[in-house]
């Protein structure tokens, strides 16, 4: 993502693909949440989050704590509860991950969904008291929800 007149540019270049950043909003700031080469040579593609309380002053990239993003994907954002921001990703070893942020700038540990894996970027919706968390499966969309399965 590179900076732009009114803030960071809406698609990112990783691995040669254009992926679409997630955008949602938390503690009052907009949260943007795309891929990020990785910042020296040899390193991987992670998330970066780029935040912004006017819409035209923004801060970042803010990395994500995780392993390296799956190549060509990007982060799936959802609120949670007490105005927490969660991010779904697939990470290089195909797992389904997810961080949590109260402001779009401190990201929590990554966990997995237990027995999501994924060569793509997920759909995420609150439902329920949980999540509706859709990523592609081999032959049709395996589906997850409620947050009790997070492991």
């Amino acid at each position: 993502m590179l900076p732009g007149e009114n803030g960071p540019v809406p698609a990112t270049i990783a691995g040669g693909a254009l992926v679409a950043p997630a955008v949602e909003s938390c503690g009052g700031a907009l949260v943007i949440v795309a891929p990020i080469a990785g910042l020296e040579k040899g390193m991987p593609t992670v998330l970066g989050a780029y935040v912004s309380s006017d819409g035209s002053n923004w801060t970042g990239p803010n990395l994500l704590p995780s392993m390296s993003l799956c190549s060509d994907t990007s982060g799936a954002l959802a609120g949670g509860p007490n105005g927490t921001l969660y991010c779904f990703y697939a990470d290089s070893n195909k797992k389904v991950r997810y961080s949590v942020t109260s402001d779009g700038a401190d990201w929590s540990d990554s966990g997995t969904i237990a027995g999501a894996f994924s060569k793509r970027t997920p759909s995420v919706i609150p439902w329920q008291g949980g999540f509706l968390v859709v990523h592609p499966g081999k032959s049709s969309p395996t589906v997850y929800w409620n947050s009790a399965t997070f492991e």
